[in-house]
């Protein structure tokens, strides 16, 4: 798996859910962090800003959350992050992780990379190319914050290319 990309929106949509029931099964502290990296994935978030808005969400249980964009701090731009109401997430299992946003974030990423096998930055990538096939990109940039359009859509092409090639040579069998 690439470092930001080869991961759908839909596979990783699977791999976070299950980690999370079967984290939540047993009680487990990795059902925070899968809790966390399904926050990332649904918002196409920074994983400070996915982070920083769960933390919010367990102080006060506000849906929508504004928190500032990681890249763009000293110019105090936020985004929103949404905590969709049906996702019914266990607050108490969440508390088990909450500490230091760099503490956090740190014992996520390592979490995704070691349990999951994934890149946390590899979640917005996705979100970036589910989205960009029913907003477009202009719509994808802004409520993410992408500070490059020509960037964004070279991930978009890229990810849309490998998915013809896929296409091709399967076709080919």
């Amino acid at each position: 798996m690439g470092w930001d990309k080869n991961i759908s929106f839909e596979n990783a949509m699977t791999i976070i859910t299950r980690k999370m029931r079967a984290c939540e099964a047993k009680s487990l502290r990795c059902y925070g962090y899968s809790a966390i990296l399904l926050i990332q994935l649904l918002n196409g978030a920074r994983i400070s800003e996915a982070v920083r808005g769960i933390k919010e969400w367990v102080n006060t249980e506000n849906t929508i959350i504004e928190v500032l964009v990681s890249k763009k701090r000293s110019r105090n731009i936020t985004r929103k992050i949404i905590i969709p109401r049906n996702l019914n997430l266990n607050k108490g299992l969440i508390l088990q992780v909450i500490d230091d946003d760099d503490k956090m974030i740190n014992r996520t990423k390592r979490f995704a990379k070691q349990e999951l096998g994934i890149n946390t930055h590899s979640l917005r990538y996705a979100f970036i190319n589910h989205m960009a096939k029913m907003v477009g990109a202009d719509a994808v940039a802004k409520f993410i914050h992408h500070s490059s359009l020509d960037m964004l859509q070279h991930y978009i092409r890229q990810s849309e290319s490998d998915e013809a090639l896929a296409r091709v040579i399967n076709d080919l069998i």
